[in-house]
This record gives structure tokens, sequence and C-alpha cells, in this order.
């Protein structure tokens, strides 16, 4: 599935390159423990884009796109917007 709005795909997890991973099955919805973020969150489902380029600025004009933000200042979408794009800049450090 391609979100039209900013291209983002989630892909099949049904294909075949799929099978066997734990972490791509399909129908995994139970909770799951977030030690990857934290081990002091609860458990609870995530779902994580396999491709994450622009990512953070996607989910902004995703969400602004939907209302969520509506009547929100502009001083509100300039720090969103500033926000999304430090996170898209963000590299892990190991």
């Amino acid at each position: 599935m391609t979100d039209p709005t900013n291209g983002l795909v989630f892909p099949d997890l049904s294909k075949p390159q799929f099978a066997g991973n734990e972490d791509l099955q399909a129908n995994l919805i139970m909770p799951e423990p977030t030690v990857f973020l934290s081990r002091s969150f609860p458990v609870c489902s995530i779902v994580r884009p396999t491709e994450t380029q622009g990512a953070a600025m996607g989910a902004v004009r995703f969400l602004t796109a939907s209302g969520l933000f509506t009547g929100q200042p502009r001083a509100f979408f300039a720090e969103l917007n500033a926000l999304a794009t430090q996170a898209d800049l963000a590299q892990r450090a190991v």
C-alpha cells in the first residue's frame, strides 16, 4: 500500500520475502515489549515504517491534511515543521 499524499510505502507482509521473520509477521497484532525504545514503556503495539527517509515530515503533512491541527497558530506549524526536519536529519549513534 502506498500513501498517495507522500509516497510512503507499506509493504505487503504476506509476500514470501518476509516469511519466517517474526518482526514482520502480518498477523502479529498482539502487544509486544518495546525494549528497543525503552524498558520502562508498557507492552504495546507499534507500527514502524521500513523506509524512514522523510518519515517525520510525511507524518506532519498527513496529520495536518487530516485536520488534526486545525486552528493552531502559525508558530505551532513553524515549530512542528522544525522538529520534523530535525527528526528526518537525525542519525542513530552507536
